[in-house]
């Protein structure tokens, strides 16, 4: 938000297209505010601080179905692994991850 877009969500678009697959931009949300991971130093802190801050929105978007959760940066893993605690809890099969850089 800081930045006036969602670059994740711009790499999952043009990714989406080209696979032509469907984006569910919006099925995985926020639950509260955490601190930028890129200001905290080690892996630990960094679980903690996204510890529990995803929810899927939209479980009908994700239920049983196979998820390819698109990142920009990954560095620990600690937001990914959250993110994809988040939609197994709601249902989906299985969860991939992709990110376009690591840190």
């Amino acid at each position: 938000r800081e930045r006036g877009f969602n670059q994740a969500e711009v790499i999952a678009r043009h990714l989406g297209a080209r696979l032509r697959l469907p984006v569910a931009a919006y099925a995985l949300g926020r639950t509260r505010e955490t601190t930028a991971q890129t200001t905290l130093a080690d892996a630990r802190t960094r679980r903690e601080n996204v510890a529990g801050a995803f929810s899927v929105n939209e479980p009908e978007a994700i239920r049983r179905k196979t998820i390819l959760l698109v990142d920009d940066v990954y560095t620990t893993g600690a937001t990914m692994a959250e993110c994809a605690k988040a939609l197994h809890g709601a249902g989906s099969r299985d969860v991939w991850g992709v990110a376009i850089a690591k840190g």
